[in-house]
């Protein structure tokens, strides 16, 4: 039996979420049942099994939560849920506003530096590349480690072994 574009993607769809071919051939809306005709187009389409399995687990741990956020704001009354949504809208409009600023300006910075390269302006360029990164993406931990040990100790001890003491 042939079966349709729309079948195959279902299959497809399973696979690439992480599901074993038995837990895919037991769904309810899946009608391609046998699980060698399955692994042979996977294999011979170069699926990639788990491929989605992080937007998955990502989208199920963000509804859960929203669920947690939803049940603490239940307690609020209505004017603390007003302004509570208030701010949440106006802190992701800024978010979006700076990352979008960021985006442009890395933009602006690699044609500036198609245009002209002298070793200050590739530094200026780093710079900027770094900064722009930082506002979109955060800051990385080992960006924050690095700050924290460029940062000049307040007391400084220092000891001195007298090695004819020890011997």
């Amino acid at each position: 039996m042939a079966f349709s574009k729309r079948d195959w993607e279902i299959v497809r769809a399973y696979y690439e979420r992480g599901l074993s071919l038995s837990e895919i051939v037991a769904r309810d809306d899946v009608v391609i049942t046998d699980r060698s005709s399955i692994s042979r187009k996977a294999k011979a389409e170069g699926w990639i099994k788990n491929e989605k399995s992080t937007l998955l687990n990502n989208e199920i741990q963000a509804k859960q939560m929203l669920a947690e956020i939803n049940q603490q704001k239940s307690t609020l009354n209505s004017t603390d849920v007003a302004i509570h949504d208030k701010l949440v809208d106006e802190r992701l409009r800024h978010i979006e506003f700076f990352n979008k600023s960021a985006l442009k300006n890395q933009h602006l910075a690699n044609q500036k530096l198609n245009a002209s390269l002298s070793i200050s302006e590739l530094e200026a360029h780093s710079r900027l590349t770094a900064k722009n990164k930082e506002t979109v993406v955060g800051r990385l931990p080992d960006t924050a480690i690095q700050i924290n040990n460029n940062q000049t100790p307040s007391v400084i001890e220092r000891v001195i072994i007298d090695h004819a003491a020890t011997n």
